[in-house]
């Protein structure tokens, strides 16, 4: 069942690396390293090319560091960018670069290598996804640098392992974005979400429902047992369906919202909380409130919050006669 987006932030910069170099932690000295390992060793492709001290000068770095030729095939690399993916050395040396990209960056490697190849760019730098032998994503900064060698047309690649830097990004980023007590998404995330729906014109429904008797619970057995009676109700909404993503709006209210069916999600939601186990306790159902209302892309969500909490108000009300 999704609970939204993966909310994943954009791509880190070199910009971005030295502005949040204090709050995340990340050294920009050490960034700086890695730009002047490309430097230095770029100038020793070229001073000692005719020596043929290629191979001997990249086995020096003890940062990640690949070779490829203009096909992509690799010709050297160091220890560290084996390790980094996973792979022992003698095997990188027979991969060619186009593997260890992740699918959904390949199309931009490759006009990248195109311009260093054909000589347009003599150096770049860019965030890359890499892929871990085991099939892991791999978040790295890349300095590339293409020459020429007897003829030949070589890229070399520094790769700084951003990985800790992305975990502690993405941290940020549900602190931000997730209800802590939940895991749902919070107010935040839901606009986000929510915009995100609006901006590719997707239509869909939105329900907003309220957990009946909250304060009961809280005020018969505690903040704790009213805390696990939210968590079981979240925990059943982000299972119910997997086309349905489920926010929490506060407090005792939920939002649900499908953007691949048009039926109501009232009967859904209201099977969906059957037969509930919270904190030991068997349920036969979770009371809940629920109003509900559909969505375009042209509907702020302002106004259908607004129109859900309305219509979740009148079933309230309808059904304590």
């Amino acid at each position: 069942m999704a609970t939204g987006p993966a909310l994943s932030p954009n791509r880190p910069t070199k910009g971005r690396l030295l502005q949040m170099d204090e709050r995340l932690g990340v050294s920009a000295s050490r960034i700086l390293s890695v730009e002047t390992v490309a430097a230095e060793l770029t100038g020793g492709l070229g001073q000692f090319a005719a020596a043929d001290a290629v191979g001997p000068l990249i086995g020096l770095s003890p940062l990640p560091v690949v070779v490829h030729d203009e096909a992509g095939n690799v010709v050297h690399a160091t220890a560290a960018f084996a390790a980094l993916l996973g792979y022992s050395l003698p095997q990188v040396l027979t991969l060619n670069a186009r593997e260890v990209i992740h699918p959904a960056d390949r199309a931009e490697r490759d006009q990248l290598a195109d311009r260093l190849n054909l000589g347009a760019l003599q150096h770049a730098e860019t965030d890359r996804r890499l892929l871990h032998r085991n099939g892991e994503t791999v978040w790295v900064h890349t300095f590339k640098s293409a020459i020429t060698v007897a003829g030949r047309r070589l890229i070399m690649v520094c790769i700084q392992d951003m990985r800790s830097w992305h975990l502690r990004l993405q941290q940020l980023t549900d602190a931000a974005f997730r209800d802590e007590l939940t895991g749902l998404l919070n107010r935040a995330g839901i606009a986000q979400y929510m915009n995100q729906l609006q901006a590719a014109t997707q239509d869909g429904r939105l329900a907003m429902l309220d957990v009946d008797g909250l304060k009961l619970v809280n005020d018969t057995f505690g903040h704790l047992a009213g805390d696990e009676l939210l968590r079981a109700v979240a925990r059943r909404l982000t299972t119910a369906d997997q086309q349905w993503t489920v926010g929490r709006w506060g407090g005792d209210e939920f939002l649900v919202i499908d953007c691949d069916r048009s039926e109501p999600l009232r009967p859904r939601i209201e099977h969906a909380l059957t037969a509930i186990e919270v904190g030991g306790l068997h349920l036969s159902a979770v009371s809940v409130s629920i109003g509900e209302t559909s969505f375009t892309s042209t509907r702020p969500l302002t106004e259908l919050i607004n129109i859900a909490d309305a219509r979740m108000y009148q079933h309230k009300q309808s059904r304590a006669r």
